[in-house]
């Protein structure tokens, strides 16, 4: 069983994984093609700290920093459910034989207006979310009006674009900060290295 299943494997959701692992949970992230749309950006000039680089380049960089890489898998979700023994998990059945049980959901499947197949909002009808025309209402905490289910990335119904991929990657950071805040019920470490540094509660 796992602590959280992201689905959708753009920047959003890979970043998600990457302090979700650091933080130590088990976690995987489910996407129809690993990279998602930032594959096709040919030139990336206003990200923080890179000078440009190209968008595959920047998946290959992200992934290269994710410690256990077997836990990226190229899936389509195809279900999400809650289970009926135990309500508080949720199933994840995929095009694979595979089934996956989590205890929590991070929906960063991407903007359904910009995609061939709006997965967003198939997950959206599907698990009865909040949305805002196709696209994911989260609280302060990234959380939908489902408890357990998360929200990242281009799914996120924002008053301003998501095009700019330091949105993604800073909606990443945050739903894996909200969901370590939630199965734990404790503000997430600073982690420096090996080093993870307690914050304090002011």
């Amino acid at each position: 069983m796992y602590d959280t299943i992201i689905i959708g494997a753009g920047p959003a959701g890979l970043t998600a994984l990457l302090y979700l692992q650091l933080y130590g949970f088990n976690a995987c992230c489910l996407g129809d093609e690993i990279g998602g749309k930032l594959l096709k950006a040919p030139d990336i000039v206003d990200f923080p700290g890179i000078l440009n680089i190209k968008g595959a380049d920047f998946i290959d960089e992200l992934v290269n920093q994710i410690p256990n890489k077997t836990a990226i898998r190229k899936r389509t979700v195809k279900n999400v459910t809650k289970t009926t023994e135990n309500i508080d998990l949720f199933k994840v059945e995929t095009d694979f034989p595979d089934q996956y049980l989590t205890k929590t959901i991070v929906i960063s499947a991407g903007n359904g207006n910009k995609q061939k197949f709006n997965h967003c909002a198939f997950f959206i009808k599907q698990l009865n979310l909040a949305q805002k025309g196709n696209l994911l209402l989260v609280n302060k905490s990234m959380e939908t009006n489902i408890s357990g289910v998360f929200g990242a990335g281009d799914s996120l119904s924002y008053p301003d674009s998501l095009e700019q991929l330091g949105t993604a990657v800073a909606t990443g950071i945050r739903v894996a900060s909200a969901i370590f805040q939630s199965l734990r019920g404790t503000p997430p470490p600073i982690v420096w290295g090996k080093s993870a540094i307690p914050r304090k509660i002011y």
